[in-house]
């Protein structure tokens, strides 16, 4: 795993959920429960704005309700009418309640595998949890999974044939977490998976509810780990610039003190971005957070010169986004060699380092590069890939999408800059490339190379050496041409100049 991001802006409490009001009824020994609730539907938890309310009650709810005796334990009141409305009618049987007292403890939802006394009761919160965005599913449909609600303790007096009612104040026993994950990676990504992970067992998994007790403090937990997993499926791309939200229970816990709190990001490939928020809020029952992060790839500093280069996430591999500046010496174009170090700067003839550095075309499109060089270029921890590792990236490019309109179709233009390309621009500037999208943040732009005969371009084309040789003479490198469909690989001679893009690791 590679601590990718660093950057976790806040987390915010956004809303506690008021209480829910439920109507009991007594006809006889059959109770009929008229339960209002808040929320959106199969979710008993509001999620909507502050003192925004929808109606949640549907045929598949039902309670458990309790009276204190052996007799009448963890009996259900099923679901009898009143789907979306506010008020839903629930009903069940209380047995040997012919008069005099009785104290009611209710929670939601029924679970014939709980513990069947009211003092413990048996809940299970899920750590891995899943979140699919298959079509017309929306951020919080599998919320409804994994929420709880218990009710306050309500004591009802019946006298011969009355019919009492009972007033059931249901509260929730969990939070909300909602996950915000601004994408700042340079290219597209799909989040397939969010995890929460402590340095120490701080999570319920299970826990006994002791429903005597008011809501918020009768948690008991009876198991915990260290870590919670949401797993999204069937997402959308998430481009550069823009954000996702994955949204998960989660039982009251303190999060702050000593153990630190990891969010881990996972993407399509498998890449991980680690956030680190080294203490954070308490989380309680019956409210709503967001966590705010930020995922990106870390700038790459050259301790040689200190010049700092973007990188960019692809796949499983890490990239500079620019190209190669790194320059101990500079040599006119007719000074070349096929085993000898050289250094070009794209139209400068001569060996004055601070004048190549001065030439527009050095700040734009860095150093041009013989092979031997260039094998000896990039710094420390990074290198220069080999002909199969940039067909590592090219096929992760062809396999996901990339390309003009997605489709994985001409990838050339998801590693182009959206400018620089054009067929004759004007040295030391930087025009526009019609058709690139740059989704895979690779950022190539078209600086041209040196050659026997001198410099060419800037204009249609951009080379790339890679690190492996054909002979003697020649090594396999990697053109990206204006209008091509993809990477080509053409193996010229060795004493050519060429553009480098360092890999991370070594």
């Amino acid at each position: 795993m590679k601590n990718l991001s660093f950057i976790i802006i806040s987390i915010i409490a956004l809303t506690t959920f008021s209480c829910q009001r439920e109507d009991v009824q007594k006809n006889g020994e059959l109770i009929t429960i008229t339960a209002t609730q808040q929320g959106l539907p199969d979710l008993k938890t509001n999620i909507g704005a502050p003192g925004t309310y929808g109606v949640t009650w549907n045929a598949t709810d039902n309670l458990a309700v309790f009276d204190g005796t052996g007799l009448n334990k963890n009996v259900p009141f099923n679901y009898s009418s009143g789907a979306g409305t506010q008020s839903g009618n629930f009903s069940g049987t209380i047995t040997g309640w012919t008069s005099g007292s009785k104290t009611f403890y209710g929670v939601y939802p029924y679970n014939i595998a709980n513990a069947t006394s009211h003092s413990a009761y048996g809940l299970t919160i899920p750590t891995a949890q899943t979140q699919d965005f298959s079509s017309g599913a929306t951020q919080y449909a599998h919320l409804g999974l994994y929420d709880f609600m218990a009710a306050a303790p309500v004591t009802v007096t019946k006298s011969g044939a009355d019919q009492p009612t009972i007033d059931f104040n249901f509260q929730h026993l969990m939070a909300i977490l909602d996950i915000e994950v601004t994408n700042s990676t340079g290219g597209a990504v799909t989040v397939t998976k969010i995890s929460i992970k402590r340095a120490g067992n701080d999570f319920a998994a299970t826990a006994n509810l002791d429903l005597s007790k008011d809501p918020g403090s009768n948690y008991a937990s009876a198991t915990k780990t260290n870590q919670l997993d949401l797993t999204i499926t069937n997402a959308v791309s998430t481009g550069s610039g823009e954000k996702f939200t994955g949204s998960m229970i989660v039982a009251p816990v303190d999060l702050s003190g000593a153990n630190s709190t990891n969010f881990v990001i996972t993407v399509s490939g498998g890449a991980e971005y680690t956030v680190t928020k080294t203490s954070g809020p308490v989380l309680a029952a019956g409210k709503r957070y967001k966590v705010l992060i930020t995922i990106s790839s870390p700038d790459l500093t050259d301790s040689r010169d200190s010049k700092v280069y973007k990188t960019v996430k692809i796949g499983n591999q890490t990239w500079m986004a620019e190209n190669l500046a790194y320059l101990p010496a500079v040599f006119p174009y007719y000074d070349s060699s096929e085993s000898l170090l050289r250094y070009y700067v794209n139209s400068y003839d001569g060996y004055v380092v601070d004048q190549a550095m001065a030439n527009p075309n050095y700040s734009i499109y860095g150093v041009l590069y013989n092979w031997p060089a260039a094998l000896a270029a990039c710094p420390s921890g990074w290198h220069l890939p080999t002909d199969a590792e940039w067909t590592t990236l090219t096929d992760y490019l062809t396999n996901n999408g990339y390309g003009y309109g997605g489709s994985g179709i001409d990838i050339g233009k998801s590693m182009a800059s959206t400018s620089g390309w054009e067929p004759s621009p004007t040295a030391g500037t930087v025009g526009n490339n019609q058709g690139s999208n740059n989704s895979s943040g690779f950022t190539a732009l078209s600086c041209g190379i040196r050659y026997s005969g001198g410099y060419s371009g800037p204009g249609s084309y951009s080379y790339f050496w890679s690190a492996t040789g054909v002979d003697p003479s020649s090594a396999v490198s990697r053109v990206l041409e204006f209008g091509a469909n993809g990477l080509n690989q053409p193996e010229p001679n060795r004493a050519y100049g060429f553009s480098v893009r360092c890999l991370q690791g070594n």
